[in-house]
């Protein structure tokens, strides 16, 4: 919901997945085991969104996950928003640029 009501997304088209692959990080060519650590990462489409609101959502996201998962020292987390083109991607075989009647 915090998509939605941050970026003004539709949620009944936001996909979500998680993996859990605590066995496959390593910082700074250490692995890391004890700490909480996550990358979130989210594309949407370019000039959707102002800046101000993508810097909202990634400060609203760190917090949401640091509230569920807990203590996320030690660790750098990363969150980003990739702004695509709508020329060049979409879903369900239509890009972002033709559902927009362009």
């Amino acid at each position: 919901m915090l998509t939605s009501r941050v970026l003004g997304k539709n949620s009944g088209l936001t996909v979500v997945r998680i993996n859990d692959a605590k066995n496959q990080w390593f910082v700074g060519g250490e692995r890391v085991s004890k700490s909480v650590v996550f990358h979130l990462e989210i594309t949407i489409t370019q000039n959707t969104n102002t800046f101000e609101q993508i810097d909202s959502w990634i400060y609203s996201a760190y917090a949401a996950l640091k509230d569920i998962l807990g203590a996320v020292d030690g660790a750098p987390n990363y969150i980003a928003v990739t702004c695509m083109d709508g020329q060049f991607w979409g879903f369900d075989g239509l890009t972002q640029y033709v559902r927009s009647g362009r």
